[in-house]
């Protein structure tokens, strides 16, 4: 499963989505939010989870160690992380100390951690980049009895800017699965990839856009062909034709909590095979019982796939 789970701020107007003016969250609505998500993960009950927006130490979520504490309130025992937004001090918005990044958490041992850089946005000045994101993929390994381990790599694409970094980021973590399946070792790889899947009915105008002069709105067009190398050499869980077919079922996104889910931003690839996949927008959940509801835990909703191994 993977799942973009908004520093555990919930469907709280803070100002990085441009809906709202605070910075910060108490802790005691973090740890609220956060039990929503523990609560969630496990009724779905994944093997292997990729998170992004992790916070650790995080002034905007008073300091909670988000990662231990899903940890310690789920099925998953081991965990590695690697910050994307990692700063002492920030000095704007109130921001203050930022440590935040993205997650691989298993029920088994994982092996080999690695966190691997990926290049910093061109149209920032050097201020900026200094208390920018560094965006990175974090990959790591799994050990299959009887099988060849199982590599597991996890990505946040850039999510603004339009000097072509995304375009890189994306190509590299291409990259990185074409040398996992050049050794004959299987993958599983995805996350939050902030990028549109081939053939989608809209690129720009979404109904939840917020016309924000920080910010601005959501616009992905001149990158429609960007997942099209993704999409042809490796298998999928959203399955592209019914995508193409109807949209609607697969989208994992919308920026309004009132609203419904209007884009599909969120991905999972592999190089052995799928055997079900589905995205948990509501209540569903793999087996088809109900839980809990993913709209107010997150602007995000989890994608879920039962990966089949092959020996």
């Amino acid at each position: 499963m993977t799942w973009n789970i908004r520093f555990a701020a919930g469907r709280l107007a803070v100002f990085y989505d441009g809906r709202g003016d605070r910075y910060n969250i108490t802790k005691r609505e973090a740890i609220a939010n956060l039990d929503a998500i523990c609560t969630k993960i496990n009724e779905a009950d994944p093997d292997v989870l990729l998170l992004q927006e992790v916070d650790v130490e995080s002034k905007r979520t008073a300091y909670v160690n988000q990662l231990q504490y899903i940890l310690d309130h789920s099925n998953l025992n081991y965990a590695v992380y690697a910050p994307t937004w990692r700063a002492d001090y920030i000095p704007s918005d109130g921001i203050g100390r930022m440590n935040s990044g993205i997650a691989i958490l298993c029920k088994r041992p994982l092996q080999d951690g690695e966190r691997i850089e990926l290049p910093v946005r061109t149209d920032q000045s050097s201020l900026e980049k200094y208390f920018w994101l560094h965006r990175c993929i974090v990959k790591t390994s799994l050990a299959l009895p009887g099988r060849r381990p199982l590599s597991i790599l996890n990505i946040h694409a850039e999510s603004w800017g339009k000097d072509g970094t995304k375009k890189k980021q994306i190509d590299i973590f291409k990259a990185q699965l074409d040398l996992v399946a050049a050794t004959g070792d299987y993958f599983i790889a995805g996350g939050d990839l902030n990028e549109l899947p081939p053939g989608s009915p809209t690129w720009k105008y979404f109904p939840d856009d917020v016309t924000s002069a920080r910010f601005g709105n959501d616009d992905y067009t001149g990158e429609e062909t960007w997942l099209n190398d993704l999409y042809g050499s490796y298998f999928s869980a959203l399955q592209l034709a019914a995508y193409q077919a109807n949209p609607v079922p697969w989208y994992t996104f919308t920026g309004d909590p009132d609203g419904f889910w209007c884009r599909t931003i969120d991905h999972l690839f592999t190089n052995s095979g799928f055997r079900s996949s589905l995205v948990l927008q509501d209540s569903r959940l793999p087996d088809g019982q109900n839980g809990v509801r993913t709209m107010p835990l997150s602007d995000h909703a989890p994608v879920f796939a039962i990966l089949e191994v092959k020996p």
